[in-house]
């Protein structure tokens, strides 16, 4: 398996010097794996802190989740001048006080009430730069539209009557005007992505446990910091088939996180794999079309290639980590009390 890994990082990293340098984020993806490579692979947490200064000196927008990770890192190893600059960096790219706070890492470099004060005065500074980066008002609507349609499928399937087939015909009404809404606005303005609207937010969230005793030991709150349309892409089930070459863009861009990319695409690809109840409530037709890339994202694990050598094929050329570095990458975060999955469903 070393072997493996040694061969695996020699590859990437030739791949990586010939690349052109902040122009395809699918290359600063593949740095990330051999930063994590570094804490998961050779124990060397100390390593992994380097590397991702190099990555974020050399790309101006590095993904939130990934700051966040090197934080946890840099606190984990009470390394206050290393942290101190991924802090610093955390803020720039929009992540929020109460999500760092969630860590119980920085909670113990915050015992030091005068070290807590000088990250607070950074957070206040930063924080205001990031939200004049953003474009608001794209992302107002993006939140509203999504806060629409949970509403209105929280009536439709849980009202105090119990389900509305009445109100489940409007919201699947709505799920189609939503997507085909964001069709427009994205082939218009772009990917209402991670750089040009934020990340989704919101209160921190207790992941029920139960069916999984191997997170027994998980930290037991979910940290998102993941696209705002992907939970409408993951609902829609033409989302991906309406913007495929949009969607791949944005991950080049840096907008999308590959990781969400592969679970759109299986998602969308999944579905139509059997018939489902909606079907019949569904104003707008697509078809599937072939089901080519494999990356073993969707939730059920029924649809999950068994060839994992073609399956990590296909995951590193978008820039995504092997299923064994993610394994160990769960296992890691088990051991030593970090977040290192974000997103609805722990897979960002």
């Amino acid at each position: 398996m070393k072997k493996l890994v040694l061969l695996l990082s020699f590859f990437l990293s030739v791949v990586l010097v010939i690349a052109q340098p902040n122009t395809n984020y699918i290359d600063y993806h593949k740095h990330i794996i051999l930063a994590e490579q570094q804490f998961l692979y050779y124990n060397t947490p100390s390593g992994a802190i380097n590397k991702y200064k190099e990555i974020f000196s050399k790309w101006d927008r590095p993904f939130a989740k990934d700051c966040f990770v090197a934080l946890q890192l840099a606190c984990m190893m009470r390394d206050t001048a290393s942290a101190t600059y991924f802090f610093e960096k955390c803020f720039e790219n929009g992540v929020e006080w109460n999500t760092v706070l969630v860590s119980e890492h920085v909670q113990q470099l915050f015992y030091n009430l005068a070290y807590k004060k000088v990250i607070g005065k950074l957070y206040n500074k930063h924080n205001g730069i990031y939200l004049r980066t953003i474009d608001t008002a794209y992302r107002n609507i993006v939140r509203a539209m999504f806060a629409r349609e949970v509403k209105l499928r929280g009536k439709a399937e849980y009202g105090p009557n119990g389900r509305s087939e009445t109100l489940v015909a409007h919201w699947l009404k709505l799920e189609d005007s939503n997507m085909y809404a964001l069709v427009n606005m994205i082939q218009n303005k772009g990917f209402p992505g991670e750089k040009r609207v934020g990340f989704y937010y919101y209160d921190q969230v207790d992941i029920d446990k139960s069916g999984l005793p191997k997170w027994d030991t998980y930290p037991l709150t979910r940290v998102f910091l993941s696209s705002h349309v992907a939970t409408m892409f993951f609902h829609h089930r033409c989302g991906y088939q309406l913007l495929k070459g949009e969607l791949m863009q944005a991950v080049v861009e840096g907008e999308l996180h590959p990781r969400e990319y592969a679970l759109m695409y299986e998602w969308s690809h999944a579905y139509f794999m059997e018939k489902h109840w909606d079907d019949e409530f569904h104003i707008y037709k697509c078809e599937s079309g072939k089901w080519e890339q494999r990356y073993n994202f969707y939730l059920s694990p029924w649809y999950h290639s068994n060839d994992t050598m073609l399956v990590n094929q296909h995951r590193l050329e978008i820039g995504i980590s092997s299923l064994e570095h993610d394994e160990k990458k769960k296992q890691y975060a088990i051991e030593n009390r970090l977040y290192l999955f974000f997103g609805m469903f722990q897979k960002i």
